[in-house]
């Protein structure tokens, strides 16, 4: 199956998979989805339920990715040294989240700190938009690439952000 597939949030399927044999972590989660048939579209209410199950509490956003993240001009990135366990976190933090163009922030006053990341998805979010503490919420790193994608910047620091 390519990654053009369409699967939309609430959507429960029944999958022949096997583990990628070659995984680059952080992204160890990944699979070779072989078929898919959809089971049910369960409710807002059954998903909320499932999501807040799985969320983990975390204080700051800064401590995403056991802590792994490094944070420069607002933006959070990991290097190749620091690797987390995973790619993909379903977290629920202790502070507000507040839309800003493309990217949700949180301004830290105490260390006098914009945090930033990027919103991906297929709902139009218009501001002002709050994502209150305690909102559960999935955050998922991109692939190490070297902010240029060129080869002749490959001096530049591998990252994934």
């Amino acid at each position: 199956m390519c990654s053009s597939e369409t699967y939309r949030i609430r959507e429960i399927y029944d999958l022949t998979y096997e583990e990628k044999y070659e995984t680059t972590p952080p992204h160890i989660e990944d699979v070779a989805v072989y078929s898919h048939k959809l089971i049910e579209v369960i409710t807002e209410d059954k998903f909320s339920s499932i999501i807040n199950k799985l969320a983990i509490s975390v204080n700051h956003i800064s401590a995403l990715f056991e802590n792994k993240l490094c944070w420069k001009n607002g933006k959070g990135f990991i290097e190749e040294d620091q690797v987390p366990n995973g790619s993909v976190i379903i977290v629920k933090l202790n502070h507000k989240l507040t839309l800003s163009g493309k990217h949700f922030e949180y301004f830290d006053q105490q260390k006098y700190a914009l945090y930033q990341v990027k919103f991906v998805g297929d709902v139009n979010l218009t501001e002002p938009c709050v994502l209150p503490a305690g909102t559960p919420l999935r955050f998922s790193l991109a692939r190490f690439w070297d902010g240029y994608n060129t080869p002749q910047k490959l001096d530049q620091q591998i990252r994934t952000h």
